[in-house]
């Protein structure tokens, strides 16, 4: 009986999550381009990407003070989807015999 009411309040607690939203900043490419790499930030890309739906994406990382900023391509516009402190490089994942 209890497995029963267990089971029942399953659905119940997936059902019951929130979406969250959150801003985003965006501007034109060249400028948010310069900004992260500019003598403030000193931020280069490190990995490029593209999705599905051919959007493009780029990480941009200070290797000296860990700084990261995650940057969405589209058209002539780019959007920081996060930014942050305390990133690491795991040089031995780009290593040839680890791909």
């Amino acid at each position: 009986m209890r497995l029963l009411v267990l089971l029942a309040l399953i659905p119940a607690t997936v059902s019951a999550q929130n979406t969250q939203y959150k801003p985003v900043l965006c501007a034109d490419t060249k400028s948010v381009v310069e900004t992260l790499t500019n003598e403030e930030y000193k931020e280069n890309p490190v990995w490029m990407g593209t999705d599905d739906s051919k959007h493009n994406f780029g990480l941009f990382v200070n290797k000296t003070t860990g700084g990261w900023t995650l940057v969405e391509f589209r058209g002539r516009a780019a959007c920081v989807l996060g930014a942050g402190r305390e990133s690491h490089i795991n040089e031995e994942a780009f290593k040839k015999d680890n791909l």
